[in-house]
């Protein structure tokens, strides 16, 4: 819920969507593996965007339709969801480099977080692609696009102290770079 600390490996997982579901089965079989003596290590990787991404995911959407609008050069609508809801975006080069310090031998075996710890209102992500951007569209929610507001952000303190890992690449720069390469 809005406020609460961020998530833990040692929370309890409580999946809500399908989605969710399958990712829990499958450290679940992980931990019964690792129970079996197999050096296991399971990511529990929040959001992350960067240039490439498809336009499923909210911040290379916002970014696709920006580019389209700044190529038309005329007053668009830009339809969006909810824009309260609130998340833990990293950039993927920063995840690419925890998975690498996660493959190193002397990490430690267990569930680690993947995530900036960082809360992020979806808002702030169509903010920062608007200041860098030409367009300016009138922004409308669309009632299809809507998803009850939510809150989920991570800890990554246990695979900072087990590697060393950070996250470098703020979330402006990730997001210039994600909106030149739609404008490509």
């Amino acid at each position: 819920s809005p406020g609460s600390p961020p998530c833990r490996e040692s929370d309890p997982l409580a999946p809500q969507s399908p989605y969710a579901r399958s990712k829990a089965a499958a450290e679940r079989l992980a931990s019964a593996a690792a129970e079996g003596g197999i050096d296991v290590v399971c990511t529990r990787s929040f959001n992350h965007t960067g240039a490439g991404q498809s336009d499923t995911f909210v911040a290379s959407s916002f970014a696709r339709r920006l580019a389209e609008i700044e190529k038309r050069n005329d007053e668009q609508v830009l339809r969006v969801g909810n824009l309260d809801s609130v998340r833990d975006f990293l950039d993927v080069d920063d995840v690419i480099d925890a998975y690498l310090q996660l493959l190193r031998r002397e990490t430690p075996a267990g569930v680690y977080n993947v995530s900036s710890g960082r809360p992020i209102r979806i808002r702030e992500i169509l903010d920062l692609l608007l200041e860098q951007s030409s367009a300016q569209p009138k922004v409308e929610v669309d009632p299809t696009r809507v998803r009850p507001s939510d809150y989920l952000v991570g800890d990554s303190s246990l695979l900072t102290r087990a590697t060393g890992w950070n996250p470098h690449t703020p979330l402006d720069q990730t997001l210039g770079r994600l909106l030149d390469a739609w404008r490509a």
